[in-house]
């Protein structure tokens, strides 16, 4: 008997992206995120925060974002794009498959829109 395995596609739309980030943002990372700085977009901004904007992540643009240490001093920074946001879900759904079935069924919260910030700025669980 051979053993078969079906790969599937999982759609994560700009709104979801953006709920999580805001969510990551104002909440579930900032024991460990110092600051996270837009620095290039092809989007304009509109009236909330330039992450809580779901046209943003539909277009290029260009995220960094700055670890802190435990004085809350920011120490290593990243730059995230659509690449590595595509990268981080695809690690995250192989990595925590628990959390990115929560995001894919909207049962998720501030623990699940952590991991997804780690995943997607760091490659994995770093803190936590």
């Amino acid at each position: 008997m051979s053993k078969h395995s079906f790969t599937t596609e999982v759609e994560i739309d700009p709104q979801m992206v953006a709920d999580l980030m805001v969510t990551a943002i104002e909440g579930g990372s900032n024991y460990w995120v110092n600051s996270i700085v837009l620095k290039e977009a092809k989007t304009p901004n509109r009236t909330e925060p330039w992450y809580a904007n779901p046209a943003l992540y539909e277009d290029a643009f260009h995220i960094k974002v700055y670890e802190m240490d435990e004085e809350g001093q920011p120490t290593e920074e990243h730059y995230i794009g659509q690449h590595g946001m595509r990268v981080g879900l695809e690690k995250m759904a192989n990595k925590a498959p628990g959390h990115f079935t929560n995001i894919v069924s909207d049962q998720w919260d501030a623990e699940t829109a952590d991991v997804f910030l780690q995943y997607v700025v760091l490659g994995d669980i770093v803190y936590g």
